[in-house]
């Protein structure tokens, strides 16, 4: 299981084991640990296929079938999920970079009530500014008519 732990962080950092332990909350003397040791408990099994829901825990286990579960829906639901980047707090972006992409419907109804806000702001500031536009170019023609009369 080492091995394919290897393997999987490879893929997933690109080898770069700090980063990878950083990704799920452990030290990287832990993750040192879990790579040379002889087995791994069922905890850090656990905490690797919470955070990372596209690891195939077969795979990871036992060895068999694909590394990455439904590759296809995971970049579904990041695509999905990218419109909210600009609503997303930080831990939520955190997660989302750390590959969650199964976030329950509370999440994103507040995120789509967060949206819906940002998106009413930006309507009443632009129609602010077309107003102010509206109001200088009706000033600008007035302004016109008087010196040419």
């Amino acid at each position: 299981m080492n091995k394919r732990l290897a393997t999987f962080i490879d893929y997933k950092t690109g080898g770069n084991q700090k980063e990878f332990a950083r990704l799920l909350g452990w030290s990287p003397q832990y993750l040192h640990k879990m790579l040379k040791g002889d087995s791994m408990g069922i905890q850090p099994v656990i905490s690797l296929l919470q955070t990372f829901p596209e690891l195939n825990a077969r795979w990871l286990i036992l060895g068999e079938g694909v590394m990455v579960d439904s590759v296809r829906n995971y970049v579904l639901n990041m695509l999905r999920l990218e419109r909210y980047i600009p609503v997303m707090t930080r831990e939520e972006l955190q997660a989302l970079e750390a590959g969650k992409t199964d976030f329950d419907s509370c999440t994103i109804e507040a995120w789509e009530k967060r949206l819906e806000q940002k998106e009413s702001v930006i309507r009443q500031r632009f129609d602010a500014a077309y107003k102010r536009q509206s109001e200088y170019a009706d000033n600008i023609k007035s302004d016109h008519r008087e010196t040419v009369l």
